[in-house]
């Protein structure tokens, strides 16, 4: 999914639509994240997988899924392949579309962010 179209979105984030899922680093995600972004865990290490999938699970099958990380070049971020794999279970489910890192493919184009601490 393009960014733009995920910040033209995100109204159905906060409505529960979409569920907009973080499988990179927790520390990037506390800094600066997709405002309704949830963090799952590294989908490289095997608890972030498990903590993916499980989130899947309580997702009813309406509700679109769009994960992303955001560390680094999207061709080299070791957590899109292993989610990658689980997401494509689901029909509804995609990657925020960032080719170079979330800073660059998301803040710096002036979308909409949440950072400091930690949601709830």
């Amino acid at each position: 999914m393009p960014p733009a179209e995920l910040a033209a979105r995100l109204a159905d984030v906060a409505e529960g639509k979409i569920a907009v899922l973080m499988v990179g680093p927790r520390q990037l995600w506390r800094q600066e994240r997709v405002p309704g972004s949830r963090w799952i865990g590294e989908a490289q290490k095997s608890e972030g997988l498990a903590a993916l999938e499980t989130a899947l699970s309580e997702l009813g099958p309406e509700v679109e899924v769009v994960a992303y990380c955001g560390c680094c070049p999207y061709a080299h971020c070791p957590n899109l392949r292993p989610a990658r794999r689980v997401l494509a279970a689901r029909a509804n489910a995609r990657f925020l579309d960032l080719p170079t890192s979330f800073r660059v493919d998301w803040i710096d184009k002036g979308h909409p962010i949440d950072k400091g601490r930690e949601p709830g």
